[in-house]
């Protein structure tokens, strides 16, 4: 059978929903495994319908100390210095467009290095961006079909299957709102009786791509020069940034000073020798304290641990339990001194 033929064969089994644009293809047997992949632009998150969800990076990296090798998805894991990494993405402007790159990725999370699927027995719940373009979507179904021989596919937003898990779970309610960020835009999608409402939809191109570059922005405008360190910049974000759930109140408590400025953290960074990844500084504030009561009493420090002389019980229990914070072995030295 020539290659056009075996096509129009693999995807005659074609069922259209009339009110929402998803689309299965193929023909899905009893007994039959089901991969969910959530194909992101810069995360996939894939796994068996039965079992764990594994989040890996959907792209290639290219290190400044082996350039002349390609390391996929999480193969990252063996870059000895990650920082100034290049990325190869499948896509832009957040849809797929590479894909040759695609198709490496793919193979890897296909393969025997992750989930050995046996493509004879299995069936694909795969997700795609809103507003897809057709051309994208048929090259989707050859590449599934043809290449990788899936029995049947389902093409679906990533909303859709927030918004039935939600319908599920509550019955009752007729309406809900999805707000879905990715890591070029931001949709907010409207849905109806379980149907999604197109001409609803919003689209804000806000995602998470966005913000790390605008992070890389103040960093280096404020403090160092960290434009090329999109992968240690992006480990910043995910570590402190948070959603605000009063924006306004938290914008007053970061313009304060000191003890009174909750929301500030020291965070450091790798070193890519001794530290590999960075991390939140922690009693960083009480950092300071227990160095002001330990020049108060006459303390000293040494590889065993800090020595402070005897003293009155509550400042006692407070260098006790700041020692226990800081994880550093406090010393009682002789009679309570006045």
């Amino acid at each position: 059978m020539q290659r056009g033929e075996r096509r129009k064969a693999r995807t005659a089994h074609v069922t259209r929903f009339p009110d929402d644009p998803y689309t299965v293809c193929g023909v899905s047997r009893p007994g039959m495994t089901t991969l969910v992949l959530d194909n992101g632009a810069y995360t996939a998150k894939i796994g068996y319908s039965s079992g764990e969800v594994s989040v890996i990076p959907n792209c290639q990296f290219r290190s400044k100390t082996a350039r002349l090798k390609t390391f996929t998805a999480n193969q990252i894991d063996e870059v000895k210095d990650p920082s100034g990494l290049f990325y190869i993405l499948p896509f832009q402007k957040g849809y797929l467009v590479n894909w040759d790159v695609q198709r490496q990725v793919w193979d890897y999370l296909f393969g025997k290095e992750m989930f050995q699927v046996d493509f004879v027995e299995s069936n694909i719940i795969i997700t795609e961006p809103y507003f897809n373009f057709s051309s994208i979507q048929e090259s989707m179904n050859e590449i599934l079909f043809e290449e990788y021989q899936f029995q049947a596919a389902l093409r679906v937003n990533p909303g859709a299957l927030s918004a039935h898990r939600y319908f599920h779970d509550n019955p009752s309610e007729l309406c809900c709102i999805i707000v879905d960020t990715g890591y070029s835009f931001t949709h907010i999608v409207p849905y109806c009786r379980s149907k999604k409402k197109q001409e609803g939809i919003i689209r804000i191109n806000v995602g998470g791509k966005l913000l790390t570059n605008h992070l890389k922005e103040i960093i280096s405008y404020r403090q160092l020069h960290v434009m090329d360190e999109t992968h240690v910049i992006n480990q910043v974000k995910e570590d402190v940034c948070y959603v605000a759930a009063d924006f306004y109140k938290d914008m007053e408590v970061a313009k304060l000073k000191g003890e009174d400025n909750s929301l500030m953290v020291d965070y450091v960074l790798p070193d890519f020798s001794t530290i590999k990844k960075g991390f939140v500084k922690k009693c960083n504030l009480i950092s300071s304290r227990i160095l002001f009561l330990l020049g108060e009493t006459r303390s000293f420090q040494d590889s065993k641990g800090v020595y402070i002389p005897r003293c009155g019980n509550s400042l006692q229990q407070t260098m006790m339990c700041l020692s226990y914070c800081l994880k550093t072995p406090l010393h009682i030295l002789g009679k309570e001194e006045s």
